[in-house]
């Protein structure tokens, strides 16, 4: 797992942007989900959830290289995590970085 630290606070909603447009500039696809909290209020009972965060999963012939993860929409971040699988080259995610870089 790599931490990457951002030059300034970006939102989430960008950072995220700039992420896909990066993947599919470098030939990935990508397979984004977002997580939600499920969440359970008693008395009287009623249920809902909430938006966490977005993990984008690079995949390039079916073989996933990396995950950029914990992008959290509609807030300022300084920093996100990138876990690479055992097999990814450093130059891959090094690659994938500098072009994120490109459209922040």
């Amino acid at each position: 797992m790599t931490i990457v630290h951002l030059p300034k606070e970006i939102r989430g909603d960008n950072l995220e942007q700039a992420c896909l447009k990066a993947a599919g500039e470098l030939g990935y696809q990508v397979d984004s989900r977002d997580t939600y909290e499920q969440e359970y209020f008693l008395g009287p009972f009623k249920r809902g959830k909430e938006y966490q965060h977005t993990d984008i999963t690079m995949v390039r012939d079916k073989i996933p290289f990396f995950t950029v993860k914990t992008i959290r929409r509609g807030i300022n971040l300084n920093s996100f995590i990138i876990q690479e699988v055992d097999s990814t080259p450093e130059e891959v995610t090094a690659q994938y970085l500098e072009k994120v870089s490109q459209y922040l």
